[in-house]
């Protein structure tokens, strides 16, 4: 499909030129949007043939593609030069490899409107099952972040994952990697200014609550959970704290457990999530103590529940 929509535009722009009504912006933004998508994304032979394909873009000549967003960038990544043809079979790199694409991918990243193509590619591969390529893309936005001054870069790629819920709200396929790839990120303490400079714990929360609504898959509701657990980190954390603690009283107890043993984790790391040091104590042995996963009904479970919420900073709210 990709060959072929390369092929169709580029006779189109051949045989029409300058003339070419149907390449314009928008819709040369779409081709390339689509393709930095791929080119980002876990399969290998689709990412190779994703990049051959923008190279088959960048370098046509006579006439040359229309609309490139920050052409001379894109010549320089792709190895495009004067005497280049769309037409060979001349293919420089192997991009098939993640070590070769991803890099040239978030260079590409600082073309705004390609922006959110890439980071959703990188967030299928930085989350998905292979480990080799999940290593790769995760090295690649860790990179990118910690090289990154301008908070206002930073936002983009918060405003990124945010848009990725809202495009695939309750669609596991989609959502479960980048729950992965946010607690992945989470745990190298590469989110710490997003949630200290900006709204993105609260906005980040409110999809949490949306995505955990009338949820049975067990493994999305942990990795919500280790999502949720993370965000106590930012200052504002009491919204987060009611929302782990409706978490404690959920009807699967494989839920209630891991949420209660990671609560707990989380209350050795933060010392300040208790009303004072005995009631952290105290609500840490509770949780430790407490068989979470015993077979209970829905008042047992808000009772246990309610126990923790009074030792915690919004017991009172």
């Amino acid at each position: 499909a990709m060959e072929g929509l390369v092929s169709f535009a580029s006779l189109i722009q051949r045989d029409c030129g300058a003339s070419n009504e149907y390449l314009n912006q928008e819709r040369v933004l779409k081709i390339l949007s689509g393709l930095f998508h791929q080119f980002t994304g876990k399969l290998d032979a689709v990412r190779g043939t994703a990049g051959e394909c923008l190279q088959r873009v960048v370098r046509m000549k006579d006439p040359s593609f229309p609309h490139l967003p920050d052409a001379a960038l894109l010549q320089e990544l792709f190895n495009a030069d004067a005497g280049a043809d769309t037409d060979t079979d001349d293919v420089t790199q192997n991009w098939s490899s993640p070590c070769v694409a991803f890099p040239v991918a978030m260079k590409a990243a600082s073309i705004d409107a390609l922006f959110h193509s890439i980071v959703s590619g990188l967030i299928m591969s930085a989350g998905g099952l292979t480990e080799s390529i999940s290593k790769e893309a995760m090295r690649n936005l860790i990179q990118w972040i910690k090289a990154t001054q301008a908070l206002d870069r930073l936002n983009m790629l918060g405003d990124s994952f945010l848009r990725h819920f809202a495009e695939h709200k309750h669609q596991g396929h989609f959502i479960n990697p980048l729950l992965k790839t946010i607690h992945l990120l989470m745990d190298k303490m590469c989110m710490n200014r997003l949630l200290e400079s900006t709204d993105f714990a609260q906005r980040l929360l409110a999809q949490l609550e949306v995505e955990v609504q009338n949820c049975t898959d067990v493994t999305r509701i942990l990795s919500i959970s280790d999502v949720a657990l993370g965000l106590l980190a930012a200052e504002d954390r009491d919204a987060t704290l009611r929302f782990v603690v409706d978490v404690l009283k959920h009807q699967f107890p494989r839920v209630r457990r891991y949420m209660a043993e990671q609560l707990y984790v989380r209350l050795l790391e933060i010392p300040d999530l208790g009303r004072d040091d005995d009631a952290q104590m105290e609500a840490s042995e509770y949780l430790l103590s407490t068989c979470w996963d015993a077979e209970m009904n829905e008042d047992e479970c808000e009772r246990m529940a309610e126990q923790v919420t009074t030792l915690l900073k919004d017991g009172s709210s």
